[in-house]
Parts: C-alpha cells; structure tokens; sequence
C-alpha cells in the first residue's frame, strides 16, 4: 500500500510570538484505501497557556524617587548658602560693603594705578575704568539681594550673602567678590609695572 503524506500547519500561540510548526500528518485517500499527499494543509491550532500580564505591565518608578529637593541640590556641588535678610538689612550691608569697596578703588586709581584708570559711584552702580583692559561693573541687586559683578576677564557672576558676612559667588562657595576683585586687580597692576604688594586691596573677603 502506497502511502503519501501530507503536511499538517500547526499554529502555536505562546504570549509574545507565534510560530509555525510542521507536523507529517498521514491522510486517507476518499476514492480508495491508499494514501496520497493533499495539496491543502490542514491548521490546527494550539493555545498555550498566557504567560502572567504582570509579567508584560511595564513596570512604574514612584514619582518620589525622581524628586530632588530644593535643598539637596543646594548642598551639592559645592553651592554655596546664602543668609537671609530682611530688606533694610541688605541696604544697609550692601551699602556699606559698596562704600568700603568704592574708597579702596579710589585710593588705587589715585595713588597706585595708572593715571586712566577711573572708578565712579552712584545710585548702587560701580564702574572701575581700566583701558587696557575693559570696565568692572559692580552693582546691588535688591530684588536678588546680590551685588553683581561684570568682569572683562571672567565675566559676569551673582554674589549671595552668606552665613559668615562675605559675599560669595551663587554657585561656587570657594568664590568671593573681595577676592576675585584682588586677584584680578593686582594681576592687573603687576602688568604695568607697579608693584601691587603696597595696595592694601578692596579691604573685602
């Protein structure tokens, strides 16, 4: 007895894919008792179990993980804190800070800098002319309660407050207003010739 075999698609469904599976599946011929190969296959379908839906819910980060505080991002990085001040307090801090700052760029354009180099004070605003170089724009900010500082060799910057009386850069607590001014001054003067030693500075931390 000859015999044909046919071919059997099986359809197996499993949670993420579905695969085809060849089975030989031996079928009878109607007109006669030996076998031959039929041209259409026959599918059979076979369900697997679906795997758990937990498995396949994407899977979800508390909200609160994902918050940063205010106060964690402060003490990081080396940020500095800043003190706060009531309004007649920061006037009259900022104001005598401006005046200590203002009678020492005096005394340097007068008796130690160059003849062109000028400083003019009024209403908050600071303007300390080096030709050679630029303008120093050192001004209050009472809305931010800062004194501002633009710098035509590194630029502008904010100063804060802080807790031990200086005032210290925004965001770098290793940054004051009286030191990058007496950094950046003497290394001015040195350039000309005069030997910065003998200024006393901006008389600011």
């Amino acid at each position: 007895m000859s015999r044909a075999i046919s071919t059997t698609c099986v359809l197996r469904r499993t949670s993420t894919l579905s695969h085809r599976i060849i089975r030989p599946v031996a079928v009878p011929d109607r007109d006669s008792t030996s076998f031959q190969t039929t041209s259409r296959p026959r599918l059979l379908s076979i369900s697997a179990r679906p795997s758990s839906s937990r498995s396949n819910r994407p899977s979800c980060i508390p909200l609160r993980a994902l918050h940063v505080s205010s106060s964690s991002r402060s003490s990081s990085g080396g940020e500095a804190s800043s003190k706060s001040l009531t309004a007649s307090e920061y006037e009259r801090i900022s104001e005598q800070d401006m005046d200590t700052l203002h009678d020492e760029l005096e005394e340097l354009c007068e008796v130690y800098a160059p003849e062109d180099w000028e400083v003019e004070y009024s209403s908050g605003v600071m303007n300390l002319s080096v030709p050679s170089t630029g303008t120093y724009v050192i001004n209050k900010q009472p809305p931010n309660q800062q004194i501002w500082l633009s710098s035509p060799l590194s630029g502008p910057m904010r100063f804060d407050y802080g807790p031990d009386g200086v005032w210290v850069h925004h965001r770098k607590s290793d940054v004051t207003l009286g030191r990058i001014l007496d950094k950046e001054l003497r290394d001015l003067l040195s350039e000309t010739g005069v030997e910065e030693s003998d200024w006393k500075g901006v008389s600011l931390k």
